[in-house]
């Protein structure tokens, strides 16, 4: 649930400090449950789905939303100046593939978030992972050359009917393009 709604906010460009939050508390947990079964977490997906010369960007982007998320109750006063929503998207993205590893599924909102990341992003993602990017695209209206505000627009259609017409859209999309999805988030 916290990180449909973290996807919520963020790809209708409301309350992105409020997303954040969400999508580290999910990660948290995430990371917790996947260690204590003995699953690779966030990291260390991220490492191997993205280019190593963008690693250490990734990371820096990451620690900044982390420690104010984290650590708010230590330092009330403090801001990022370099904020950036859409940083935000790195983190549900981690947390999207992490929520799958754990529980074997996603929610309809976390597919349609990493396909519109993976659309996004292309130009970080290792080779595997861009070539399903690029079949992708269109249907995102290719967001990867757009500015964020303009990019989460079809992202936002897909997701609202999915939730109204959910075995519509299974039907329309098929398994095998869909693997496991629940239309409720267990988590």
């Amino acid at each position: 649930a916290q990180l449909d709604e973290s996807i919520e906010l963020i790809l209708r460009h409301k309350n992105p400090v409020a997303s954040n939050t969400l999508a580290w508390a999910a990660v948290d947990v995430l990371e917790a449950l996947a260690k204590e079964r003995g699953i690779e977490g966030f990291y260390k997906q991220m490492e191997i789905g993205i280019k190593p010369q963008f690693l250490s960007a990734w990371y820096n982007i990451l620690k900044n939303g982390y420690n104010f998320s984290k650590h708010a109750d230590r330092d009330p006063d403090r801001s990022i100046d370099d904020f950036r929503p859409e940083a935000v998207t790195w983190t549900i993205f981690g947390g999207c593939l992490t929520y799958g590893r754990v529980f074997g599924t996603r929610s309809w909102n976390m597919l349609v978030f990493q396909m519109w990341f993976n659309c996004r992003n292309p130009h970080i993602l290792a080779d595997e992972s861009r070539e399903l990017a690029d079949r992708l695209a269109p249907g995102f209206e290719y967001p990867a050359g757009r500015r964020f505000a303009d990019s989460t627009r079809p992202a936002l259609e897909m997701l609202e009917a999915g939730q109204k017409h959910p075995r519509t859209t299974e039907a329309k999309l098929g398994e095998n393009w869909l693997g496991k999805v629940e239309f409720e988030s267990i988590f």
